[in-house]
């Protein structure tokens, strides 16, 4: 077994009889263009692991002082992994840096947590058909069964609780996914639970585009859908000469941005206006894409456009990136332009250019996700608030 551990935008030599297996893995993910002439390059920003059967590939952050764990948080911050009787596995596989089967484990237990508490419950539309006119009518639907005299003629809709909607379509394609790959134990809550949930192929091919709410009691289920998502895009599981393999590649600028976008809505859902489509690391070619309009817009008393860069925070006066954030202010006629980084201390703003002439102000301003509690945490996330507050004016 060859073992290799990069960071993502590295490149290595990969030997020939290594490829086919490979190339067939990084089609999954949609990124069979990082393999040209044995090199392979993945863009900046994938974090995970890539297993075959003679290549163990761990992909570790670029962004040298953080750790795939750091950003696995942002999406997973139910519970800490010391929190559990499973710590000690927990802990183990994220000093392996076996992301993959991280995910899988805290999936199962959440997913066995959510069995035996009770899945929530939804009103779901149902439509019924009798020959009696009673209860909420559909008349569009009466009027065009009588006229084409389907029987029974009357259309009527009622809503019932139901567990069987979306969030549930995709937690029950993950649970089959990686239960019929033999990585998690059967369990017959989870069975009692998915058996009452369609499953649905179509549901596959929308999940890049579903966008959910979750309610405020719905913490479990979110989790649990979200790292659900993460499994049926992301993780690929081979089998070869009777052993298995799993590999996940995660895009951590995308998590990194969503988790902030998902704050600023927080602290202000009204005047935070989130660029929802998902940012591509780079085009098919291979080459980074640059966007045309910033992450965020800040629209209240002072207008301000705020672009989410997931790189090193001591390298932020980069030029590319200040030309960018000063093109998004003049498009946008903002005053303020706000550049955020993941770091790993809690630090007041840097203030990286003033133009007098105009009042345009740019600043870089670092996020800490380091934290290893949900304490810490909570204090880091109220430190950017504040800093984000205080350079928009608004309490």
């Amino acid at each position: 077994m060859k073992s290799y551990v990069i960071a993502s935008s590295d490149a290595i030599f990969i030997d020939e009889e290594d490829r086919p297996e490979l190339l067939s893995i990084l089609k999954q993910v949609g990124r069979e263009k990082s393999l040209i002439d044995g090199i392979l390059t993945l863009p900046q920003g994938y974090i995970g692991n890539i297993i075959t059967s003679n290549l163990n590939i761990t992909l570790k952050p670029s962004v040298r002082y953080l750790r795939a764990i750091d950003y696995l948080r942002l999406v997973d911050d139910y519970t800490d992994v010391n929190d559990d009787d499973n710590s000690a596995k927990w802990l183990g596989l994220i000093a392996a840096n076996d992301i993959s089967n991280y995910l899988v484990e805290k999936f199962y237990f959440y997913l066995k947590t959510l069995a035996s508490k009770g899945v929530p419950k939804r009103y779901l539309t149902q439509k019924q058909f009798s020959q009696h006119f009673a209860g909420n009518i559909d008349f569009e639907q009466t009027l065009f069964r009588n006229t084409v005299q389907y029987s029974p003629i009357v259309a009527t809709k009622r809503s019932v609780l139901n567990s069987d909607y979306i969030a549930m379509q995709v937690i029950k394609a993950a649970f089959i996914k990686v239960s019929r790959a033999g990585l998690i134990d059967h369990d017959s809550n989870i069975q009692r639970v998915v058996m009452n949930v369609k499953s649905s192929r179509s549901i596959l091919n929308a999940i890049p585009n579903i966008e959910l709410h979750f309610g405020r009691h719905e913490d479990l289920l979110k989790v649990t859908f979200d790292i659900a998502k993460m499994i049926i895009e992301n993780l690929n599981i081979s089998t070869n000469n009777d052993d298995l393999g799993s590999s996940l590649l995660v895009n951590s600028n995308t998590i990194f941005e969503n988790y902030i976008a998902h704050l600023l809505k927080f602290v202000d859902p009204v005047h935070f206006h989130y660029k929802t489509h998902q940012k591509v690391i780079a085009n098919k070619s291979g080459n980074s894409d640059i966007s045309i309009e910033p992450d965020l817009i800040y629209s209240g008393l002072n207008k301000a456009v705020l672009d989410v860069k997931n790189k090193d925070f001591e390298e932020h006066f980069n030029n590319a990136d200040l030309y960018q954030l000063l093109t998004y202010c003049n498009n946008f006629d903002s005053k303020v332009g706000i550049l955020i980084y993941p770091y790993n201390k809690d630090l007041p703003p840097v203030k990286v250019i003033y133009n007098k002439q105009t009042d345009l102000l740019l600043y870089a301003v670092g996020c800490n996700i380091t934290g290893r509690t949900r304490s810490e945490r909570d204090l880091s996330v109220q430190t950017f608030f504040n800093n984000i507050k205080e350079l928009l004016h608004f309490c």
